[in-house]
């Protein structure tokens, strides 16, 4: 699976962020608080959803980074699967179960709702296990 493309709308404190990736290795880098941090929490939400966190929002992803403007939390990823063409679409909701996730087929233009956890299907990897291993985030 390769990650083309990906568009924030509404996610803790960005809004309409477009990031296009290229062949090969990307890095995602800059300063303390430029939202590195931010966008890889994005792409681990649009793939799972969010375990439970309770109301720590160190823990809670989703409380953590509800839009700061109370816009609704939303966004895309466009991607690679085995030569088909991709787009995850998730308007965030108060759960995984509530979240709204659309599979957009690109190649044939098909749209179906799919599960929160659409991850498991294209990375073949629990969330624990896609954050340990393509994740690398701040230590807590």
């Amino acid at each position: 699976m390769r990650i083309n493309s990906l568009y924030i709308s509404s996610f803790g404190g960005i809004k309409n962020l477009k990031l296009d990736f290229e062949d090969n290795f990307n890095i995602v880098y800059g300063d303390n608080e430029n939202g590195k941090s931010t966008v890889m929490a994005f792409i681990k939400m649009m793939f799972y959803g969010n375990e439970k966190g309770g109301s720590n929002l160190s823990k809670n992803i989703r409380k953590k980074y509800t839009p700061w403007d109370g816009s609704q939390m939303a966004g895309s990823i466009d991607f690679e699967y085995f030569g088909k063409k991709y787009r995850i679409e998730r308007e965030f909701r108060s759960s995984n179960s509530t979240d709204k996730v659309t599979l957009v087929d690109l190649d044939l233009g098909t749209r179906e709702v799919v599960g929160a956890d659409i991850g498991k299907k294209f990375l073949g990897l629990s969330a624990a296990a896609f954050e340990r291993s393509v994740f690398i985030g701040e230590p807590r």
